[in-house]
């Protein structure tokens, strides 16, 4: 089932840039969860790809900008990848959300005014950005909530003039989840 949710991804990402104009196939090179109870699901999911061609799952999106990185899948510190073409990515929901009420009772202005956040979206947006510095990435599709076209508009406006300046064309666009 896992492996089947992944080819499915991939497939629709193909599709979805083919629709685009965009001849493109996509490899996983590495991915990124914090969460310990996820990784047993990548983990699994590893399983399915030659032990060789296993792309690396780094712990902590914060750190994935430098050189190496902790590996959960290879044991050992790997090397992060910087030549590839785009990434596809999120932030952590928690502070621009309004499920999480104590976080967002304690906003103070854009969550991505500082480098830090109660809820670290702030802390892995910026670290992010880092590695989009690193990387000279081509293209980005970045997942949130819609909540960043609403209330927190003032962060989806700094998102938008961060990538614009490195050239990228920012377009929102509201799927539901449940579709998938």
């Amino acid at each position: 089932m896992s492996v089947q949710v992944v080819s499915v991804a991939i497939a629709a990402l193909e599709e979805a840039m083919q629709s685009e104009g965009i001849q493109h196939s996509f490899q996983c090179t590495f991915m990124c969860e914090i969460k310990e109870g996820l990784h047993a699901w990548e983990e699994d999911v590893m399983k399915t790809i030659q032990p060789r061609h296993r792309p690396c799952l780094f712990t902590d999106i914060k750190e994935y900008w430098r050189d190496q990185c902790p590996c959960k899948i290879h044991k050992r510190t790997c090397p992060v990848g910087f030549d590839i073409d785009g990434a596809v990515t999120g932030l952590s929901c928690k502070g621009f959300s309004k499920q999480n009420p104590d976080i967002w009772s304690r906003r103070r202005g854009s969550v991505l005014d500082s480098e830090a956040s109660p809820g670290k979206s702030a802390d892995a947006w910026w670290r992010l950005v880092k590695y989009i510095d690193r990387a000279n990435l081509k293209w980005l599709i970045l997942e949130n909530s819609d909540e960043l076209l609403g209330d927190n508009a003032a962060d989806f406006s700094k998102i938008r003039s961060v990538l614009g300046v490195r050239g990228f064309s920012v377009r929102p666009t509201i799927i539901c989840a449940s579709q998938y």
